[in-house]
């Protein structure tokens, strides 16, 4: 167990670049193995939905994939002092802060002492850059005060956060397929375009897809489970 927020330098920014296959390939992956439940109590699952709210990894999860993170992450409790994730190790975890302080570390080539660079107070989240791109953690974090952390396995992860990722995208392509005007953008979507970036850009081709999508209510319902997930095309 430990808690961090990858920062990014030096020698792990191009494999940042990578695509998420390189750690994991979801379009292999048949599998969506046993759901990992941890009991919580109706004022533990609050705390978590509270903390969970507003982390951009959960954003594009629908309802369901979002029960599965309130039951997949645990709680853990840490002390002043405590490390939480070290550089150079293998990333096990995805973490969550509700409470507390952290400060991440980077230890640099040709450097002696790591370099304070990043302090989280009472909200963030960080060990994603581990899971995604099969890579070491490119910080270390240590508690500044008593806090309290959630976690979720690098297995459950992937399985919700990579594949949801995936089947996303592989719907935006086929979605851009049945639009003339848009195939151009087909490249962009696979390397460039993320969910969110696409979601933006829905909102000034709309008249163009009515215009051209037969059964343009029914994709934008199975895309996003309802138009009203998407603000600019309400």
């Amino acid at each position: 167990m430990r808690k961090i927020k990858e920062v990014v330098t030096g020698k792990y920014t191009d494999r940042r670049k990578s695509v998420f296959a390189e750690a994991y390939d979801p379009e292999e992956d048949e599998d969506d193995g046993e759901r990992i439940v941890f009991p919580k109590s109706d004022e533990q699952r609050k705390r978590l939905a509270d903390s969970i709210q507003n982390i951009l990894l959960f954003k594009s999860l629908d309802k369901e994939q979002m029960q599965e993170i309130l039951d997949a992450m645990f709680e853990r409790q840490v002390q002043p002092e405590e490390w939480i994730i070290h550089q150079g190790e293998d990333g096990d975890n995805f973490y969550v802060i509700e409470r507390g302080i952290f400060n991440a570390y980077v230890l640099r080539e040709n450097e002696a002492e790591p370099m304070h660079v990043h302090t989280y107070e009472d909200f963030g989240s960080f060990g994603e850059l581990a899971l995604l791109y099969n890579m070491p953690r490119a910080a270390s974090v240590k508690a500044v005060t008593e806090g309290s952390l959630w976690a979720m396995d690098r297995l459950t992860f992937r399985r919700i956060i990579l594949k949801s990722a995936f089947k996303k995208r592989k719907m935006y392509e086929q979605l851009l397929e049945s639009v003339p005007m848009l195939k151009a953008l087909q490249t962009l979507v696979g390397v460039v375009l993320d969910v969110e970036a696409f979601e933006r850009l829905l909102g000034p081709c709309m008249q163009i897809m009515k215009r051209n999508i037969n059964d343009y209510e029914e994709q934008l319902i199975k895309i996003f489970g309802s138009k009203n997930n998407i603000t600019d095309i309400r």
